[in-house]
């Protein structure tokens, strides 16, 4: 196998740690019926005072954003006219894929839906959620996007 670029790499590591850290801020979230305070210090000094949400709602809505990259570079898209994914059949010449990981190929679809921790029959719409929110709820706002149901994010 090739060793990827660099550039690459740090790309993926970053994406990976915001997930992550969106994860986190989830499951935070969800525990709570009202948010808690939050205080944010720079070098001992307070330079924030407010909600919880403040860390929290951002940590989801980037998490969200890099998680339709990374679907994107394992080879999927959001079908327009359905809740499903599809494979991506054509990359620009400038986009980052699995395929320069040398021997690795975009993902398939049965794969990536029998990784889901859900009911099986949610997988795919829960992949293709996150390119709707990805795509109408926070990258483009538009009057088409509703919110899932029980969510108070975005």
């Amino acid at each position: 196998m090739t060793t990827p670029d660099p550039q690459l790499l740090a790309m993926l590591e970053y994406r990976l740690g915001t997930i992550e850290l969106g994860e986190l801020a989830l499951r935070h979230s969800m525990l709570w019926e009202t948010a808690p305070p939050l205080e944010v210090f720079f070098d001992k000094k307070l330079v924030f005072e407010g909600s919880a949400n403040a860390f929290t709602n951002s940590a989801i809505e980037a998490a969200v954003i890099h998680s339709r990259a990374i679907l994107e570079f394992l080879g999927f898209k959001a079908c327009s006219t359905t809740e499903k994914i599809v494979q991506i059949t054509h990359r620009k010449k400038d986009d980052y894929a699995v395929e320069q990981f040398g021997s690795l190929e975009m993902l398939s679809k049965e794969r990536a839906k029998k990784a889901y921790l859900g009911p099986e029959e949610d997988a795919e719409k829960a992949l293709a959620l996150i390119f709707h929110s990805a795509n109408k709820g926070l990258a483009h706002g538009t009057s088409a996007f509703e919110r899932p149901r029980g969510t108070q994010h975005f």
